[in-house]
């Protein structure tokens, strides 16, 4: 979390978190998007959900809360765009999260980077993508270069294990005013 923070922060370039189903991904993102909220504009997507380039600039419209509904594709453009060099003029940035980043079209992953390109005095759109290794995987192409080279910091998560979980557990149980030993048999962890 706060190397993600101090990525956007700092401008340090596009963030990775990759990890398997469960490593929370998800969560770590929200927790992002909270993080930075209060000094930067956040779109926190699922790319699971979109799969044109009007869907991405609607989804990123809707979370910053700008109108989105009844506009063409480029007029949905040019309104990031503008939002984009406000922000910057007053020393904020766009700070766009994607969960299930391996699932976003390759094409939207440039649409993406090029958002990076608006010309603004100091970098003001923030990108951090999380996904499952296949997300790695895709980024590998050559025809994705472009992307990988502004990759400022890759995060790797995994799951926890045995001993970890129980601990997670016992603290949630602890957290919720439930005792452990009542509600599990001696030995069980």
């Amino acid at each position: 979390l706060h190397g993600l923070d101090r990525l956007v922060r700092r401008s340090e370039g596009i963030g990775l978190v990759v990890g398997p189903p469960g490593t929370g991904k998800s969560l770590l993102l929200a927790k992002v998007a909270d993080s930075v909220r209060e000094d930067f504009d956040v779109a926190l997507l699922s790319g699971a959900r979109i799969c044109t380039r009007r869907a991405l600039w609607q989804s990123i419209l809707a979370e910053i809360g700008e109108p989105y509904r009844g506009i063409d594709e480029a007029e949905l453009r040019i309104s990031i765009v503008e939002r984009i060099r406000g922000l910057a003029a007053t020393g904020s940035g766009l700070v766009v999260l994607v969960d299930e980043g391996h699932t976003l079209p390759t094409r939207l992953l440039e649409e993406l980077r090029q958002l990076t390109n608006i010309p603004t005095p100091m970098p003001a759109v923030h990108i951090v993508l999380g996904g499952t290794s296949e997300l790695e995987e895709i980024l590998g192409s050559p025809k994705m270069e472009s992307f990988t080279q502004r990759i400022g910091a890759r995060y790797y998560l995994e799951p926890l294990d045995h001993a970890e979980a129980v601990a997670y557990v016992r603290t949630q149980m602890k957290a919720a005013g439930l005792d452990w030993d009542a509600a599990f048999e001696a030995g069980c962890d």
